[in-house]
């Protein structure tokens, strides 16, 4: 046991029972957990990519969210695909998505589906959509104030929520895909389309929550700026601004939004480096704060924390997609701040099953905020890895830890201390590594693509950590 860690099983479930009262007593529940199941991506083998499963194919990655401790998903159909379905692959895909709903309560687990604003796919009808990387906004959005833009754009919508009729709660996006750059909308429009599904989802789903998400919402305004088009743009920082200001217009007009309407936060400023990175140390604001949160929270209004990107990258960071990330001094960080707060929940991103170290971190994180690193490590070795392996898996993951790509998009002084490598050497690592795939279990549910695939990943991760050179 990790010198200084809780024991076990009773320990824990006290610590936990406390964490839910305290959380009991400041007027919310203990903090239910989600996923956002991405399917709009595409990338090889296709056996590890949603863009491509069946119903079938999903069943055992339910299995996977479930077994980690996930109890609510969400889907949102992709951008190229949100139109009316009329092709056979359209309609064979929409019919497998639409048994998640089921799925997911066969499983004990709620499900959410994410509705577009200004979103109307306007791809030729005769051609299947390809993956998001292949699509332009300008394409599959509109202004809701040009002759039947907004009737377009809520109707599909409307359609939507339908096929998925039995969701638990519904996510109203501002943006992202979504919002309109003509100069004459702003924040008024996207309340235009909060206003109209809480009302008809209140008349034809009454049992669903509706959420309006503040994600992106500065989309919607003729930026004074140039729109960023890089990493390194430094534009971004006016953007960045931009969000608060626009979360705050909204925020200014929610005597207008119906009492029910929940408020989700993306939380940028809170834990996103490619956000802080634009700000001085003095300059970086924590918004929204606490006192906010408390205030909307006693006023009778659900939160939710849509906490994007930090369980997994995204495709557009080049060859750290697909490799494992290993950032659970950041996940503990972010599950510290969130247990505070008066979330009913939070929300991380899953593209695939291959961040199965930082979903289980993840959860056990927002479960115990107080646990060591160094415990959930060894914890989640002890789930996958044979027991002569066990050691081998948990020098890999430590020294993957101090080294993840992560903190090269924070600024310095959000950058967290290493965790002890005790003993570690780089070059023992180097020559056991391939290896490694021996050194694990078959039988764990925690690996849904297998110990090779893990193991791949693994070695993907390594590489990259020791081309950029050893910095500890």
């Amino acid at each position: 046991m990790i010198q200084g860690a809780r024991p076990p099983f009773y320990t824990d479930l006290i610590y936990q029972a406390n964490e839910d009262i305290m959380r009991v007593l400041k007027g919310v529940g203990p903090l239910k957990i989600g996923v956002y199941i991405h399917d709009g991506f595409t990338f090889e083998p296709r056996a590890e990519c949603p863009y491509y499963w069946s119903a079938a194919e999903y069943e055992p990655f339910l299995d996977w969210l479930r077994h980690a401790g996930v109890e609510r998903v969400e889907y949102c159909q992709q951008m190229g695909w949100y139109r009316y379905p009329t092709l056979p692959e359209e309609l064979d895909r929409l019919r497998a998505r639409q048994q998640l709903v089921e799925a997911a309560h066969r499983r004990g687990m709620e499900f959410s589906f994410i509705l577009g604003s200004n979103l109307y796919s306007r791809l030729p009808p005769e051609r299947v959509p390809p993956g998001q990387l292949k699509v332009s906004e300008s394409e599959i959005s509109e202004c809701p104030q040009e002759p039947g833009g907004f009737a377009r754009t809520s109707g599909i919508g409307l359609y939507y929520s339908r096929c998925f009729r039995g969701a638990d709660a519904f996510e109203v996006f501002a943006g992202d895909w979504g919002g309109c750059h003509c100069g004459r909308c702003g924040v008024e429009q996207y309340l235009d389309y909060v206003r109209f599904y809480a009302e008809r989802l209140g008349a034809e789903q009454p049992q669903a929550r509706v959420w309006a998400n503040l994600w992106s919402i500065s989309s919607w305004q003729k930026p004074a700026y140039p729109i960023p088009t890089s990493l390194t743009d430094p534009n971004w920082r006016p953007f960045w601004d931009d969000e608060i200001t626009f979360s705050q217009r909204f925020l200014a007009m929610l005597d207008r939004v119906p009492p029910q309407v929940g408020l989700a936060f993306p939380l940028h400023h809170w834990y996103r480096g490619f956000c802080q990175r634009w700000y001085r140390e003095e300059e970086l604001p924590f918004w929204p704060d606490d006192e906010l949160l408390k205030r909307l929270s006693q006023g009778g209004r659900p939160l939710l924390a849509w906490t994007h990107f930090i369980v997994e990258n995204d495709p557009y960071h080049g060859r750290l997609w697909g490799t494992l990330s290993v950032r659970l001094r950041y996940l503990k960080q972010l599950a510290g701040l969130l247990t505070r707060a008066p979330f009913e929940g939070v929300m991380g991103n899953v593209y695939s099953a291959r961040q199965a170290l930082n979903l289980y971190a993840f959860v056990r994180f927002c479960r115990e905020p107080e646990m060591a690193v160094e415990q959930v490590i060894a914890d989640f070795a002890t789930e996958v890895a044979q027991p002569e392996g066990r050691a081998l898996l948990e020098d890999a993951l430590v020294y993957l830890e101090n080294r993840d790509p992560w903190e090269g998009d924070l600024p310095p002084y959000k950058r967290l201390p290493p965790i002890p490598e005790r003993g570690i050497r780089p070059e023992r690592l180097a020559a056991a590594i391939p290896e490694l795939a021996l050194c694990l279990r078959r039988d764990t549910p925690l690996l849904l693509n297998g110990a090779e695939a893990f193991a791949r990943t693994v070695a993907e991760a390594f590489a990259l950590a020791q081309e950029k050179g050893d910095s500890r």
